[in-house]
Order: C-alpha cells, then sequence, then structure tokens
C-alpha cells in the first residue's frame, strides 16, 4: 500500500492491488470484487496521518533502509509479530499455521460481532459470492450468540406484552 491509498476525506483505504501470495509481485486482486474501499477506524486513521508520507511512497517500509518489504523481511516481521505475541500472553509458541491470513478470518468475525451486515462484510472482504463470507470467514462467536439470545428476549417481551411488531422492507 502506498499512502495515495488512503483517502483522506472518506477515511477509508482504496485497495486496488494485492501482493502475490509467496512472491514480492504486486499485482491486481483475483477479482474485480477483490477491489473495494475500506474504513479505517478513528484510532488507525490517526496514527497513519501522524505518519504520513509522500503519496508515491509505500506506507510500510523496512525499519533498515527504509525500503518496500520484500517477501522475506515481511515474513520475519510476522515472526517477530508472532514472538512478541507469544511474550505477551505467556504462550510458549503461537500456532505455526498462524500466517497473516487467519487474520481475515477474524476480521470477518468482528464484523459480524459488530452488527455489520453481511453484505457489507462481503463487499469489505473483496468476496463476489456472499455465501463464501457467510460459510468460510464468518465464525460463530459468544458475542453473536448473545446478540441472538438478546434479540430473541426482545422479540417474546414485546409479544408477550401485546405490542404490534411489524418489520418492513
Amino acid at each position: 500500500m502506498d499512502w495515495r491509498d488512503i483517502d483522506v476525506e472518506k477515511r477509508r483505504l482504496k485497495v486496488t492491488k494485492s501482493v502475490e501470495s509467496g512472491t514480492s509481485n504486486i499485482k491486481a486482486p483475483k477479482t474485480a470484487a477483490g477491489v473495494c474501499e475500506v474504513p479505517i477506524p478513528d484510532v488507525l486513521f490517526d496514527e497513519l496521518m501522524a505518519a504520513q508520507g509522500n503519496p508515491f511512497e509505500p506506507m510500510f517500509l523496512q525499519p533498515r533502509g527504509g525500503i518496500r518489504h520484500t517477501h522475506s523481511s515481511r515474513r520475519k516481521a510476522w515472526e517477530a509479530l508472532k514472538k512478541q505475541m507469544d511474550v505477551s500472553m505467556g504462550i510458549i509458541a503461537v500456532a505455526e499455521d498462524f500466517v497473516p491470513y487467519c487474520l481475515r478470518h477474524t476480521y470477518c468475525t468482528d464484523l459480524q460481532d459488530a452488527g455489520v451486515p453481511i453484505n457489507i462484510a462481503k463487499y469489505l472482504m473483496g468476496h463476489s459470492d456472499i455465501k463464501v463470507t457467510a460459510s468460510i470467514y464468518t465464525h460463530t462467536s459468544e458475542k453473536s450468540i448473545d446478540d441472538a439470545a438478546n434479540l430473541i428476549n426482545c422479540v417474546t417481551t414485546c409479544v408477550s406484552k401485546g405490542n404490534r411488531i411489524e418489520f418492513s422492507a
């Protein structure tokens, strides 16, 4: 990502390219659905704006040399992050199969827990088929079950009190 990929007015990250798996090759996303705009949370947006560089510079540079990350440097950065996670969580070793791609599942489930409609999650994930979002990337969480219970309780409370419930399209 380059700094020009941030739409400052909308506070969104414009996703228009991806890195080919296992390489440093930058290419177009696999499908047209992979091109999207992802909202940037306020706290992250403020941090990004404080570090903002030239529009054509990469957002994330290697600590030594200040150049765009390579496949090798991304791998080393990920291993350092996993080690820090081990230390901060008191774990002996984060699972070897925990790769950055796993965070897509976390993001999609977090969208669900935040109440983001599945069709919007599909867009933000860059999926062309909502079935992929629903069946592969969105996982059941305690929060989603608790939210469902609260909704069920709300509906049954309204019905038991004789209140009329209307649903609109």
